[in-house]
């Protein structure tokens, strides 16, 4: 039955000649004579070339007997005697069929495995042991599942840090004014003073350490005017602003511009318009109507109060980086804030309204904003204040104004009601009205609050702008920053508008053309100096006389000047107060300081280098190494894993070369080289490194789910789980090419096998 198995094995793929060496030589007669009447019937189809001992069996069954003794042929029942044509034939179409064995050269071409055969060995090898081969992928897989999930939260966080980085950036640009002072490098010179005074000796009477010295020696070193406006115009060069774009969100331009606003609802009692200014913020006259500058405490006057109260921002203008998927709104602000009502700004005369996260505004910020009053026309607003100062100069006999009930139940809106707030906003040029026409120079003065009334009344006819309050926005609980530090947003188009309306304006142009004159009263902290109409060269010998030297030498005619086209409003856009440039993170930070440094090495003259402030650098200097050091932990993490799972291929490798080590033998004595035979097992390890890096980023994927859910519940960051797909590419052809690597040495000692040794083995 096993020669039966055997003929059928042989004649499964219907060969042309079949070799059967010695079939009868374990049989029985009766079964040798059945084995040979089979092969007799095999022959109608195929050549059977038998070897046997047994001579009877040869003369029966034979067609053609050649007998062989030591290794010589001695006898051919049926020889082949050719003729010359014949052989000739022979020999051409040998020659022929040869040709398709040779290389270019007429040498014969070394025979080999394809690949693809070696392949198929392979596969078939690792599916007839699929359970050894699952485990063995998974196992491959850890290394490649620990990874992908490092890289996984990796990922996330480097989103989280630049999301982070982007906000944080948008609120500490790097910031070039025109009047600079390097903190850093002061801060640095008071540090090294104070170091080298404590390493002094110690003197056994009390003496001064100069420290205040050094200190204002430093300021003084430290501050100098920067030249922005050829700053400008060496970063608006196409080459200088295409380099700096690479690292830089955007470029923003401060002209100093300043913002004169009026709340647009106010009312009296009789239910009439009253005129009042938001914003520079102004307190309310006191209640006597006496004297503006009326003591409201002992320690405190108004103009001492406002001057405070000025500093704190309630009016800000919005973070813009020209990148905003509609309106005039960054989509960086967008993901700060939360929309609360209405909607964000889409036009210059829009604006918003910041509550905190309880929902909430600061009642100094409601005064100033106007919300304070009812909508009755009561200045529930003014009795607020009143009643604070009250409170403050004789608490025994005022109740604070916070415990009232009365203001408790007015200080109290819907979104609807914020969203009615509207406001005035006068441009600087308007403030100004043309006094009577005067022989040498017209002349001009601040407009009346009769004249003010009047351009409020007609304000579609003229500059003014009434800006609406579009929206009410919160700060996002998940974004770590918000830049808007006042209460009230408003765009950057409308600053556009306003230095255009005032660049454009009557005075403006009145005054370039009457360059020798001053148009208005001209005061130096408060003190006058000149008239209406005087010439520019009497104020400064005025100065001379009343403030001295060096006033008179600070203020030329062309600074005389200058202040006076501010005054009204002028801004010069070839020449920025000060200039923002807002990296696109840390690295980026660091890439725009060394622009800044190339740019003062070029430049010749020392008068036109540019000092900078740089926020980021100063607060948060080691952010960048902390990232970085991180990283690198992680990269070395990686590394790690990566050798490991390389020297578990290998041990696997080498495991499985051991166990097909007959096969091996087989396969060289059959005629396969060493090259075909590492290629079957380098084949081996390309499979199950492809199936462990596929298996790893599967798995990983999986698990980034549950990852990101416990993350999101312990630090309140969403989706810091998440595997590029890049990375999911780049671990699976890691895989892969760790598993050649690691299956090179067990495919070279499989190559190296002794033929013999090999089929020897079991």
């Amino acid at each position: 039955q096993m020669q039966r198995v055997a003929i059928a094995r042989a004649l499964v793929n219907k060969p042309q000649v079949l070799l059967a060496d010695e079939p009868t030589g374990a049989l029985d007669s009766v079964t040798s004579v059945q084995v040979l009447d089979l092969l007799k019937e095999l022959s109608k189809e195929c050549l059977v070339v038998m070897v046997t001992h047994n001579e009877d069996l040869a003369e029966k069954y034979s067609t053609r007997i050649i007998t062989l003794k030591d290794g010589e042929m001695t006898g051919d029942s049926n020889p082949y005697n050719p003729t010359e044509d014949e052989i000739k034939e022979s020999e051409a179409k040998e020659e022929e069929n040869n040709k398709q064995y040779l290389d270019k050269k007429g040498k014969m071409k070394r025979v080999g495995m394809p690949f693809w055969t070696a392949f198929k060995l392979s596969l078939s090898n690792l599916k007839s042991k699929i359970g050894r081969t699952i485990l063995t992928c998974f196992a491959g897989s850890i290394g490649i599942i620990g990874i992908a999930l490092v890289l996984s939260v990796s990922n996330g966080f480097d989103h989280y840090i630049q999301q982070v980085e982007t906000s944080t950036l948008s609120e500490y640009p790097v910031e070039l004014s025109n009047q600079s002072l390097d903190m850093t490098a002061l801060f640095a010179s008071f540090l090294a003073s104070t170091r080298a005074t404590s390493k002094k000796q110690a003197t056994e009477n009390v003496t001064p350490n100069w420290v205040f010295v050094d200190l204002l020696k430093s300021i003084a070193s430290s501050s100098k005017t920067n030249d922005l406006y050829s700053f400008r115009k060496y970063i608006e060069e196409e080459e200088h602003k295409k380099e700096l774009m690479k690292y830089a969100t955007h470029i923003t331009y401060e002209y100093g511009t300043k913002l004169y606003a009026y709340d647009a609802t106010r009312k009296n009692q009789d239910g009439n318009f009253e005129i009042r200014m938001v914003e520079p913020f102004t307190l309310p006259p006191n209640k006597e109507g006496e004297d503006p500058y009326y003591v409201y405490s002992p320690s405190f006057g108004k103009s001492t109060m406002e001057g405070y109260m000025r500093n704190l921002t309630i009016w800000d203008e919005l973070y813009d980086d020209g990148d905003s998927s509609d309106g005039l709104v960054s989509d960086v602000l967008k993901n700060q804030y939360n929309l609360k009502a209405g909607k964000w700004p889409e036009s210059y005369d829009e604006a918003i309204i910041v509550v905190d996260e309880n929902n909430q505004i600061t009642d100094s910020t409601l005064y100033a904003l106007g919300l304070a009053d009812d909508d009755q026309g009561r200045d529930v607003g003014d009795e607020y204040i009143y009643a604070i100062f009250d409170y403050v100069n004789d608490p025994e006999n005022n109740p604070s104004p916070s415990d009232n009930p009365k203001y408790n139940e007015y200080f109290n809106w819907t979104y609807e009601e914020l969203l009615e707030s509207q406001y005035y906003i006068l441009p600087q040029s308007s403030m100004y009205k043309k006094d009577s026409t005067s022989i040498t120079v017209d002349t001009y003065s601040f407009i009346s609050d009769e004249d003010l009334m009047d351009l409020f009344n007609d304000y579609e006819n003229n500059d003014i702008v009434k800006v609406k309050v579009v929206g009410v926005v919160q700060p996002n609980p998940n974004s770590d920053t918000h830049s808007i530090g006042g209460a009230l947003g408003y765009t950057s188009a409308l600053t556009d508008y306003l230095n255009t309306v005032n660049n454009d304006s009557e005075i403006v142009a009145y005054q370039n053309a009457n360059p020798d004159y001053c148009l208005t009263d001209y005061y130096i902290n408060g003190t006058k100096v000149g008239g209406k109409g005087s010439k520019f060269s009497d104020i400064r010998e005025t100065i001379r006389v009343m403030l001295g030297e060096s006033f008179y030498n600070t203020y030329t005619e062309e600074y005389l000047r200058n202040q006076q086209l501010r005054s009204y409003g002028y801004r010069d856009l070839e020449q920025p107060s000060s200039i923002k440039i807002y990296p696109k993170d840390f690295e980026a930070k660091d890439k725009i300081i060394e622009f800044i440094d190339h740019y003062n090495a070029q430049v010749d003259d020392e008068s036109k280098k540019i000092s900078y402030t740089d926020y980021v650098g100063t607060i948060m200097g080691s952010v960048t190494t902390i990232v970085n050091a991180v990283t690198y932990v992680l990269v070395a993490f990686v590394s790690i894993s990566l050798i490991v799972s390389s020297i578990m291929i290998a041990i696997i490798t080498y495991i499985s070369v051991l166990e097909r080590t007959k096969e091996i033998g087989i396969l060289r004595a059959m005629g396969a080289s060493k090259r075909d035979v590492k290629n079957i097992f380098n084949a081996e390890t390309f499979i199950t490194g492809f199936i462990s890096g596929v298996l790893g980023v599967v798995i990983a994927i999986i698990l980034d789910i549950p990852i990101s859910l416990i993350i999101f519940s312990l630090a309140g960051i969403k989706n810091i789980a998440a595997l590029p797909w890049l990375g999911g590419v780049s671990l699976v052809l890691i895989s892969f090419l760790l598993s050649v690597i690691s299956g090179l040495i067990p495919a070279s000692y499989a190559a190296k096998c002794d033929p013999v040794v090999a089929l020897r083995s079991e």
